[in-house]
């Protein structure tokens, strides 16, 4: 059977969560698990093995931040809370300028009564989450505030995040001139940042997250992590829209705060996680950094499955930006030629005697200027997220190694890791 595809005729790139990212039609992408598997599984090993030859070395990292031996010694601290790890590019000026903002609304107060507290964007104001202030003294004092930047970005984003409270640290995956790039990429790093300081859990969030929902403290989800063994990563609910000023300011909560309940296994995770980091270290396994364009935490999520991730239901996350910021140049000729090696892949088969690209080149007024090997990029991301989801649906099988698409996930390789002063 060959993998049957339909161009999404409400594709965007530059629309909302799901828009943005699925060049095909999700409801009519036809997978089967068996018949496909040989497929899919070259798809995966198609784009490793490009990568590898032109030497993207994923196991050397460097982390340059201002201070990286106080930050080593103050997260081994006793009583410290899991960091915050927010994973951004191109929108330190939005940063700068949001946190302006909640700092006028906060006039002659030191901070809001906690991330719950809606004052910050009662009036539209998109002011993220993360931001020190936005959390209790007691939820935010013994904890860390870290912001994770390819390190052409490095310097941009010191100079408009000063004096926020947030440390920058600007990372390298590979080498200077081949680095690895991309969403998996950036979170790949995360969490080997985070195993290298010693953090036992630590969050990650995405730049522009505003609100959750039904939750007062970040510190919840930690004891509710703590208390349940197994756990691989909790969160909330992703919403698929991004908020409007109008949708910001009809927000409203219940005047008594009550903790939330409903505790199961989503189907996927995204946008807030706190992941309980000890695990991915003595299991070798991470994020995917072959997801480039997206899914990268979606399709982490397929692969640990349910029984490993959880998540609050009540909890909505809720995100907003306006940033349009000009990219960074060297940043994106190196993306350039990542898009342009990735392109140089084996054919895709799709219908039949088709492939991806002749299905995206004919409909090519869909994909909105987006150019074609971005689009059969995202798409090959995206074909492989519904395997997996169709896997999941068929078995119920712990034993990760056994799942198709473990060559992704799990790295055996020998580790260069330098935890560098900026």
């Amino acid at each position: 059977m060959a993998i049957e595809a339909q161009i999404n005729t409400g594709y965007n790139p530059q629309g909302n969560i799901y828009q943005k990212y699925r060049p095909l039609d999700h409801d009519n992408l036809k997978i089967d698990v068996n018949a496909d598997k040989d497929t899919i599984k070259k798809i995966a090993t198609d784009r490793i093995n490009i990568l590898k030859d032109d030497n993207r070395n994923i196991y050397l990292l460097k982390f340059r931040a201002k201070k990286m031996q106080q930050i080593q010694q103050t997260e081994k601290a006793a009583g410290r809370k899991p960091p915050l790890g927010i994973v951004s590019s191109g929108r330190s000026a939005w940063i700068k300028k949001m946190y302006a903002t909640g700092r006028s609304i906060l006039g002659n107060n030191q901070r809001f009564a906690g991330i719950d507290d809606l004052t910050p964007i009662a009036n539209g104001d998109k002011i993220p989450v993360y931001f020190p202030y936005r959390l209790t003294a007691e939820d935010a004092d013994q904890r860390g505030f870290y912001i994770f930047v390819q390190q052409n970005e490095y310097q941009t984003y010191v100079t408009d995040l000063k004096d926020t409270g947030i440390t920058v640290i600007g990372y390298e995956l590979g080498t200077e001139y081949k680095p690895m790039l991309g969403f998996g990429a950036s979170r790949y790093a995360a969490v080997n940042f985070f195993s290298n300081i010693g953090a036992s859990m630590a969050w990650l969030i995405d730049d522009n997250v505003l609100y959750i929902a039904r939750l007062h403290e970040f510190s919840f989800f930690e004891a509710k992590m703590n208390s349940t063994p197994g756990c691989w990563a909790l969160g909330g609910t992703g919403q698929a829209i991004y908020q409007t000023e109008k949708s910001l300011r009809d927000i409203r909560k219940t005047s008594v705060y009550t903790p939330p309940t409903n505790f199961m296994g989503p189907d996927f995770l995204q946008q807030a996680v706190l992941w309980n980091i000890k695990q991915f270290v003595g299991n070798t396994i991470n994020f995917s950094p072959y997801f480039i364009c997206s899914g990268e935490d979606v399709s982490i999520s397929y692969f640990l499955g349910k029984d490993k991730c959880k998540a609050f239901y009540e909890c909505l996350i809720y995100k907003g930006c306006d940033s349009k910021a000009a990219a960074n140049k060297q940043l994106q000729k190196l993306k350039n030629g990542i898009y342009n090696l990735i392109d140089g892949v084996d054919p895709i088969p799709v219908n039949g005697n088709s492939t991806l690209r002749k299905l995206l080149q004919s409909n090519k007024k869909s994909l909105k200027g987006d150019p074609i090997e971005i689009a059969r990029m995202k798409a090959s991301e995206q074909i492989q997220l519904k395997y997996m989801s169709n896997e999941n649906s068929i078995t119920t099988r712990t034993d990760l190694t056994s799942k198709l698409l473990q060559i992704v996930f799990i790295f055996k390789g020998k580790y260069d890791v330098q935890l560098m002063n900026a």
